[in-house]
């Protein structure tokens, strides 16, 4: 009888043990950092120069000659090319025949042909406004001119910018001043900047979702190398909060009870316990916890669905002990 009763002692411990085991749930635990968080804006656009100067043919007219190419340094009033204007009063075949517009002013009156004629030599010529570096000429002798694209850009410095496209829903956290990081994968390094201009009002943006609101904010590009091209689509992260040393959590380790009481659990003799807290600012990585915890002190990193004195036991630990 004894040992009848031994045995069924063993086998209720066992069984004990093993609903004990099978109960306890395997958590993570995360500890409080001290950090430099911030919240950022992000947003994407286009490098642009930031001094350029577009060049347009006043009228419809034959390039004659070009005497400057793509990359040369220019300067003010210096002649870039000559063309031809063409009178809308020629037929389209004639476009093609330089001559035919002096034919026309010759037939005419001289009085009226004298004073076309220094019309025509004040059109012929294509000066540059201002000093600087050549980056685009779209003219080809003997093609016409047009005038819905620049027919030269030359740009006063090599200073660049990147125009951003910030939703309406974020614009209110962009000052100017703020800084910037840039990236893109039409180069390869990262690159910084400074709000530099907010537009004083919006406007609207067709994309993929359908039209968007945004207001358009210039950045400045610092130091740019030769792998970044005016063109180039941006991404920026605006930097619009940083605080230093801000102990945050998870967001994913913090609970709230139903009358908002903010809490986390931490493991004391294998049971979760139950902290309550006080949070403050919100940050992408994380909230910032502002009393409640001890220094150091670790918490379940995620403890949804686990009760206040409930069975727990570290995961990392026993991966340890394992090891």
């Amino acid at each position: 009888m004894l040992i009848f009763f031994t045995l069924i002692l063993i086998i209720g411990i066992f069984c004990i043990g093993k609903f004990s085991e099978s109960s306890v749930v395997s958590v993570s635990l995360v500890k409080p950092e001290s950090i430099t968080a911030e919240n950022s804006v992000s947003c994407t656009g286009t490098i642009e120069w930031v001094s350029s100067r577009n060049i347009y043919s006043d009228s419809l007219a034959v390039v004659k000659h070009i005497y400057v190419a793509v990359g040369e340094e220019v300067q003010q009033g210096q002649l870039l090319a000559k063309v031809t204007p063409i009178s809308t009063s020629l037929s389209t075949d004639s476009y093609a025949d330089y001559g035919a517009y002096e034919k026309f002013l010759s037939s005419s009156s001289s009085q009226s042909s004298s004073g076309a004629q220094k019309k025509l030599e004040a059109a012929e010529e294509i000066r540059a406004p201002v000093s600087g570096r050549l980056v685009a000429v779209s003219l080809k002798e003997g093609e016409h001119t047009d005038l819905t694209q620049a027919s030269f850009v030359i740009v006063e410095n090599e200073d660049m910018q990147v125009r951003l496209a910030v939703p309406e829903t974020q614009i209110q956290d962009v000052q100017v001043g703020q800084r910037a990081t840039i990236t893109g994968s039409g180069f390869k390094n990262t690159y910084y900047g400074t709000v530099q201009r907010i537009s004083d009002q919006a406007k609207q943006k067709t994309s993929s979702s359908g039209v968007d609101t945004i207001v358009e904010v210039l950045v400045s590009l610092e130091n740019p190398a030769d792998e970044i091209k005016p063109g180039f689509t941006a991404k920026a992260k605006i930097t619009t909060a940083e605080k230093e040393h801000v102990v945050i959590l998870p967001y994913e380790a913090i609970q709230a009870e139903e009358d908002g009481t903010e809490y986390v659990l931490t493991i004391e003799n294998n049971r979760a316990v139950k902290h309550s807290i006080t949070t403050g600012d919100e940050f992408e990585n994380g909230v910032a916890v502002l009393s409640g915890l001890e220094h150091g002190e670790e918490v379940i990193h995620d403890p949804t669905g686990i009760e206040e004195g409930a069975w727990v036991k570290n995961s990392s630990a026993e991966e340890d002990s394992h090891a």
